[in-house]
């Protein structure tokens, strides 16, 4: 069974007139399952604009992770920026690429939700942790196919040949920094293509 794709997520994501980060991010709820960063046995709650010292989180996803012996409570905090915002931008070199400050932005915001929701008892009990519970930093949603590099005046780029710079210089990013930290970075083309996949068996965590 595959969840019905909103005519409106696909709107929002081509949307050239503005940033829509806040219509875009209640399409989450619709996929509690693949927001877990392992499959999940069973989701226990989800939530958007989480509050605390630091701001308002934009998405969180609690589950019971097993392994078929014994049972963990994970919850799984994830930031969001809109399908408009640029990904990466370049590095005053024509074939090195840096984060642009949207995504430099979420990584800071999602490291400091994180901590602060670990020290929070009225969070870990909404989201339904144990005392072994714990809450990670599961990854952002950033930008779309069209926002994955910021183009520069200096460097004339074809699209194909920015998707591959892009795709280089995420692979050494995810090795060297996002896969130790277990944290993952999707675009929303990601999100939209979660409801076309089956899901009345196992869920599809995100990898």
């Amino acid at each position: 069974m595959t969840r019905p794709l909103p005519a409106d997520l696909a709107k929002h994501i081509n949307d050239t007139s503005g940033h829509r980060e806040k219509e875009c991010q209640p399409y989450l709820l619709h996929i509690p399952d693949f927001l877990c960063r392992e499959t999940p046995k069973r989701v226990l709650a989800q939530g958007r604009e989480e509050a605390s010292r630091y701001g308002y989180s934009d998405y969180c996803v609690s589950a019971i992770i097993s392994d078929g012996s014994t049972e963990r409570r994970v919850v799984y905090v994830w930031e969001v920026k809109a399908p408009q915002s640029y990904i990466l931008e370049f590095d005053d070199h024509p074939k090195r690429l840096r984060p642009t400050k949207d995504l430099i932005k979420a990584e800071t915001q999602l490291f400091h939700y994180v901590e602060e929701f670990r020290q929070s008892r009225s969070f870990r009990e909404w989201f339904h942790l144990d005392t072994m519970g714990t809450i990670v930093p599961a990854g952002i949603i950033i930008g779309s196919d069209q926002t994955l590099v910021k183009r520069s005046t200096t460097y004339n780029y074809t699209s194909d040949e920015l998707k591959r710079l892009y795709s280089i210089s995420m692979y050494a990013r995810n090795t060297h920094l996002y896969n130790r930290a277990a944290i993952a970075v999707k675009t929303w083309e990601w999100v939209r293509e979660c409801f076309s996949i089956e899901t009345d068996k196992i869920p599809v965590p995100v990898r």
